[in-house]
């Protein structure tokens, strides 16, 4: 389930906004748009790998562990990806 906060903000039509706090949103809305789509492109490959198929939004991102990141890097390694994509 992903957890909306409410702002009350002063505008003309006094509506609130609402910002998402799952952190693949928030962590996608902190680049600019053509990194966005480029890192949530990586990061739904990285999901793919894990054989995920949900939406980045709803995967548990506070379950992942040393130990998760260090399989991914080496699966990432074994296709033969540059390091800098690994890396990233």
């Amino acid at each position: 389930m992903i957890k909306q906060l409410t702002i009350k903000t002063k505008n003309i039509d006094n509506k609130s906004k609402q910002f998402s706090t799952d952190p693949f949103t928030v962590y996608l809305d902190s680049l600019s748009p053509s990194g966005r789509r480029s890192m949530n492109s990586q990061l739904m490959g990285v999901l793919k790998l894990m054989e995920y198929n949900g939406v980045g939004e709803n995967f548990p991102w506070s379950n992942l562990r040393y130990v998760h990141l260090v399989k991914l890097r080496t699966l990432l390694q074994e296709q033969g990806k540059a390091v800098n994509t690994v890396n990233t």
